[in-house]
């Protein structure tokens, strides 16, 4: 497997721009924003900005990883619906898989830049299918607190701080459960509130049920296979599944 700075450098630098350009308009945010600039024109200044910063990434000396891992997989019903992606990008540690094919996935939007570009790439058809995916998908997360490094130095460190807050006013009690949040914003703003209905609740919960098993598949077959890449025997699907029913391991 390669790591993710030698696929960057490797890439079709003009398709790998493209793809970011495009992505861009599902910001609508952003589009708001700038509702004075053409779509080329914003276009056109996200390709020169990503431009830059794979610029500034391919000049880092990448740490190698020998356990970290991305691959895409196909995406849940909730990014197809809200991040308007048909394949994700998911990050795991190998010798974490290893003893359970459910093991929780990463994030990387606080990882130090040189370590994240050693990160290796599944060598899974689906993944190499969709690299350009992949990579669009990395350098907007690897970019959330901005492109410029000492800007994000900064970001990363007040964000850690106020993650330790929040966490010590968790451990205080002081929270609010999300029921009273909605209902509270709802009364304020004159949002509708949907009637109950028990009947209507439980095949819903039926189809999430079959959503998230259809989940739990598609990755356990994306860590199969890379499992199986170097030597290893995964788990069958029935197997995982029992022992996650049995509370052994959770899902992804």
């Amino acid at each position: 497997m390669k790591t993710v700075q030698t696929v960057l450098r490797e890439a079709d630098r003009d398709r790998l721009l493209d793809a970011l350009a495009c992505n861009i308009l599902y910001d609508t945010k952003l589009l708001l924003e700038l509702k004075d600039r053409t779509i080329a024109d914003i276009q056109e200044a996200c390709r020169n900005h990503m431009n830059a910063f794979v610029e500034y990434l391919l000049s880092l000396e990448a740490v190698p990883s020998d356990h970290m891992v991305l691959y895409m997989c196909e995406a849940s019903s909730f990014d197809k619906a809200y991040n308007h992606e048909e394949k994700t990008l998911n990050l795991v540690d190998i010798n974490e898989i290893r003893k359970d094919i459910y093991a929780s996935s990463y994030g990387f939007e606080f990882s130090d830049w040189s370590e994240a570009l050693g990160y290796l790439v599944a060598d899974n058809k689906l993944t190499q299918d969709y690299l350009y995916d992949l990579l669009a998908q990395f350098l907007n997360e690897l970019s959330f607190f901005g492109t410029d490094p000492e800007e994000h130095r900064k970001k990363v460190e007040q964000t850690h701080t106020d993650l330790d807050q929040a966490m010590e006013e968790i451990k205080a009690g002081h929270t609010i459960p999300a029921e009273q949040v909605f209902r509270e914003l709802a009364e304020k703003h004159g949002f509708p509130v949907d009637e109950k209905d028990e009947f209507k609740d439980g095949l819903r919960s039926e189809i999430f049920a079959a959503q998230y098993k259809h989940s739990r598949y598609c990755h356990w077959r994306e860590r199969s296979r890379i499992l199986a890449s170097i030597g290893e025997v995964p788990v069958i699907f029935e197997e995982a599944e029992m022992r996650r029913e049995q509370g052994d391991i959770e899902s992804p």
